[in-house]
């Protein structure tokens, strides 16, 4: 007699086996018209657009954010031939469930055919949940509407994309009144470092950002720089972005570690965080 599992462990035993390896399980929708329906909400609870990388492989243009924005919870846009800067807009209106967006175009955001701005930060306002962005962090427009205040108000970690040359570039940071988590590029200076430390008391992880070609994190010297919140970490970025959204041990976690661990033993440098293929991390 053949033995039949319970509808809710299926579920869990399958949903666990598409997490530990999305790329090579993808194929398991296919096992049966239940699994693909209890798989759909998390293929496209993360969506990549990056021009090294793409999530769904088969891609998700407009026509598919009527029936399954309401699954995408992590989105990286970066505008390509596929995603035109004018289709932003429509992505934020049906991903009104998103808590992590990566926005990748310089400001000003502007309409091809008419070379008009795209009212794009607007559209932040209709995003209730969003507690973690990644973009330009000189888009934002002043003074800002309520909405837009409210959403920037919740926003927790913030990964400016942009380089940072003076407390003028950094102005936008004050932008984010609950940021415990800021990440900026490396050439930001030391002076820089200090002001933003100062400015923003709340930060608990100030991530100086180097680009890798993997998604080993390197913690790395900073040569006289000795406040125990600033990790200088090597990564790869669009790599990082998908390990800390699919919540691997990715650059945040990563430095919450570093963190933690210079509280407990002081300040030290050098060591290494290797992503295996589960998640799990191992410091060397």
């Amino acid at each position: 007699m053949t033995e039949i599992l319970p509808p809710e462990l299926e579920h869990l035993i399958f949903s666990l086996a598409f997490k530990s390896d999305p790329d090579n399980n993808l194929h398991l929708q296919c096992v049966a018209k239940r699994v693909h329906q209890w798989l759909v909400p998390l293929i496209y609870e993360v969506v990549i657009n990056h021009s090294d990388r793409d999530w769904p492989p088969s891609g998700f243009p407009p026509a598919k954010l009527p029936l399954l924005g309401q699954y995408v919870r992590h989105i990286f846009l970066q505008p390509t031939q596929d995603i035109l800067i004018s289709d932003i807009g429509t992505y934020l209106t049906f991903c009104r469930n998103l808590t992590n967006l990566a926005l990748l175009n310089p400001s000003p955001l502007r309409d091809p055919g008419s070379n008009t701005p795209l009212p794009i930060t607007e559209l932040l306002g209709n995003l209730p949940y969003l507690t973690e962005l990644t973009t330009h962090i000189n888009i934002f427009p002043s003074p800002l509407s309520e909405s837009v205040s409210q959403v920037l108000s919740r926003i927790t970690h913030l990964d400016a994309v942009n380089g940072l040359y003076s407390w003028e570039d950094c102005k936008p940071l004050l932008l984010f009144p609950a940021l415990t988590h800021l990440s900026v590029v490396y050439s930001t200076g030391y002076d820089l470092l200090y002001s933003i430390l100062q400015n923003i008391p709340g930060l608990w992880v100030l991530l100086l950002w180097q680009g890798a070609d993997d998604s080993t994190m390197v913690e790395c010297d900073l040569k006289g720089f000795q406040d125990e919140r600033v990790v200088y970490v090597e990564c790869n970025f669009i790599g990082g972005w998908e390990m800390s959204a699919r919540g691997m041990v990715g650059p945040w976690r990563f430095g919450e570690q570093v963190v933690a661990r210079r509280r407990r033993e002081g300040m030290t440098a050098g060591r290494k965080l290797k992503n295996n293929d589960s998640g799990s991390s191992q410091v060397l």
